[in-house]
C-alpha cells in the first residue's frame, strides 16, 4: 500500500514538471513575439523619422504668427 502512494506522488510530480516545461516554452515564445514587435516598432520609428526629415517646411519667418494675419479680424465672444 505504501508503494501506491509513492507512484501517485511521482505521477503528480511528473504532471507538474510537464506543465512547467510547457508553460516555459509558451512564455519563451511570447517573449520572442514581444521582442519582434519592439524591433518592428523601432524600424517604423526610423522610417517615420526618415519621412519627416524629407519634409521641406520653407522659411518660417514668412509664416503668420497670429490668427488675425491669416483670417482677418477675430472677434472676442463673451
Amino acid at each position: 500500500m505504501t508503494v501506491l502512494w509513492v507512484w501517485i506522488f511521482l505521477g503528480i510530480a511528473l504532471a507538474g514538471l510537464v506543465s512547467m516545461v510547457g508553460w516555459a516554452v509558451w512564455l519563451f515564445h511570447k517573449a520572442a513575439d514581444v521582442y519582434s514587435e519592439i524591433q518592428m516598432l523601432g524600424r517604423r520609428g526610423q522610417e517615420l523619422a526618415d519621412l519627416l526629415g524629407q519634409l521641406d517646411l520653407g522659411p518660417l519667418e514668412d509664416a503668420p504668427d497670429a490668427p488675425t494675419e491669416r483670417f482677418g479680424r477675430v472677434e472676442q465672444v463673451g
